[in-house]
């Protein structure tokens, strides 16, 4: 699937999907926090060889605004919740509201509210990748000038390495 974040010259930024049949899905992303929650997932969900989670969900067909449907979520599998934490802590660390000598303790925590049990493969090395690959991501959106994109494949081949079933 090819994901394009579109940074907005006058308007809001875009995140578009299209995925490997064609078929597309897309949407305005929230002023404040522009690609910042969809980059975490990228990096969380390809770093760590989730196919399951947003960006995979993405790919099988889901449309973006599902996401949004609180009153649904049946189809939200265990990958998914992992990966929407992980990407809410990196945003927590980023903004400095969270100490990153705690994030696997954190997400542990809040994945325990929701009945899940953090995988035995999510080590200190695989959240440091994660970091780099986020840091990364961010650095290249900084430099995408309004009105550019920022264009990222997602893998539609089954991973080399997953954390979770």
């Amino acid at each position: 699937m090819q994901i394009r974040f579109k940074k907005g010259k006058d308007k809001p930024d875009t995140l578009h999907c299209r995925r490997a049949d064609g078929s597309q899905t897309w949407t305005r992303l929230h002023a404040d926090f522009g690609p910042q929650h969809d980059l975490a997932h990228y990096a969380v969900e390809t770093t760590l060889g989730l196919r399951h989670a947003f960006f995979g969900l993405l790919a099988q067909g889901r449309a973006i605004e599902e996401f949004a449907d609180t009153e649904d979520r049946s189809w939200v599998g265990g990958e998914a919740l992992l990966a929407e934490n992980l990407a809410m802590a990196l945003q927590y660390e980023l903004a400095g509201s969270a100490a990153p000598e705690a994030f696997l303790e954190t997400v542990e925590q809040s994945c325990a509210g929701l009945g899940l049990v953090l995988p035995p493969g999510l080590t200190p090395d695989a959240v440091e990748a994660v970091r780099q690959t986020f840091r990364r991501l961010l650095a290249r959106w900084a430099a995408t000038p309004p009105g550019g994109a920022l264009e990222l494949d997602f893998p539609d081949a089954q991973p080399g390495f997953s954390l979770v079933r």
